[in-house]
């Protein structure tokens, strides 16, 4: 530990801005370059420490909007954070990973406090300190930031917007509050600028950027397909290139969804494929897995192949077959707890058998 922390060759964390020119005035965002600074292993140190403990008990999943959507956005985080409480929530939280260090709780909080409390930085030959909060660029920033976010603080403020059928998230728009749906977001400032076709740059970056482009697209949302073709030949990609790497990907992303269904039922086939569809095309809120999968991969359901896999008039034997044949699946869409009731010694002989 002590070659890990010792810092024998370092210079002061230096400052450089960024300005933000997608708002009103472009104000600057100012940066601390901590990098090979006297404190900065202590800090990644702690921040990989810190990791382990519990952010907050207090967290909402698989909700949805029942109105509106809302965005918070925290004002000027990082500089913001209170250090006394952000202290407070660590010296709380130590039972989370006083089993991971071998120091003591005094010595790992002397550490956080000497960390949190050196806000020294050097800009233009002149040397300052930050008054308060915690230096953008930092590593334990981003985590003291989490476990205090929750706090009620004066210094601790956000913006509130409301928006009725869709926000803007990083770089995609959410839309629909009642069906969710995403698509490309670009900011006001966006140009359309990526690697030009024509840069000295390995001829794999190029076709890496087609291939994330293209994966985002059908991610969010296809329709965007267009806009990445008009980007590309924008920055002088050869049209032949778009489409010989984009084909490609598409028949990964299509052949790569070998996904299947299992399910027992004692109605005509057609009857119940019927009610398939329909369930489908109603994306309703009490979605099955099919219905979740087509939402969300947008792929389509052979219906005009379904294999009829056993016959059965008895409901327990047909439960028992339909068991075997989800286990014998190699990309199975049936829930967990279709098979709960099959004994592990079976299922391993199963998997051996596949």
């Amino acid at each position: 530990m002590y070659k890990k922390l010792s810092c024998s060759e370092s210079i002061l964390p230096r400052a450089y801005a960024l300005p933000k020119i997608h708002k009103l005035n472009c104000p600057f965002r100012l940066i601390i370059l901590s990098i090979d600074s006297p404190l900065y292993a202590l800090a990644t140190f702690i921040h990989d420490i810190t990791q382990g403990m519990e952010v907050t008990r207090y967290l909402l999943k698989g909700t949805r909007f029942e109105i509106e959507h809302v965005l918070l956005d925290v004002v000027s985080l990082f500089t913001n954070i209170p250090i006394d409480l952000t202290i407070e929530s660590i010296d709380k939280k130590w039972n989370f990973v006083r089993d991971k260090i071998n120091i003591s709780k005094d010595e790992f909080m002397l550490g956080v406090r000497l960390v949190l409390n050196s806000t020294y930085f050097s800009f233009d030959g002149q040397f300052y300190k930050q008054n308060f909060g915690t230096l953008v660029g930092s590593p334990l920033s981003p985590i003291v930031s989490d476990l205090v976010l929750n706090s009620l603080h004066d210094r601790l403020k956000f913006i509130l917007e409301f928006d009725d059928d869709k926000i803007n998230f990083l770089d995609i728009t959410i839309i629909n509050p009642y069906r969710t749906i995403y698509n490309f977001y670009h900011k006001p400032t966006y140009s359309g600028r990526y690697l030009n076709f024509f840069s000295s740059h390995p001829l794999s970056q190029k076709r890496g950027i087609i291939i994330g482009m293209t994966d985002r697209a059908f991610k969010y949302h296809p329709k965007n397909f267009e806009h990445i073709i008009s980007t590309l030949l924008k920055n002088d990609y050869p049209i032949d290139l778009i489409f010989n790497t984009s084909n490609a990907r598409l028949k990964i992303l299509i052949k790569s969804c070998d996904a299947s269904y299992v399910r027992q039922t004692r109605r005509k086939l057609k009857i119940r494929l019927a009610e398939h569809r329909n369930h489908i095309n109603r994306n309703n809120n009490n979605q099955s897995v099919i219905t979740e999968h087509r939402t969300e991969f947008e792929h389509d359901f052979d219906w005009e192949n379904v294999a009829i896999l056993d016959e059965e008039c008895f409901l327990n034997k047909r439960l028992i077959s339909q068991c075997i044949h989800i286990l014998m699946q190699q990309n199975s869409l049936n829930l967990r707890s279709d098979t709960e009731g099959v004994h592990q010694t079976y299922v391993q002989l199963l998997k051996d058998i596949k």
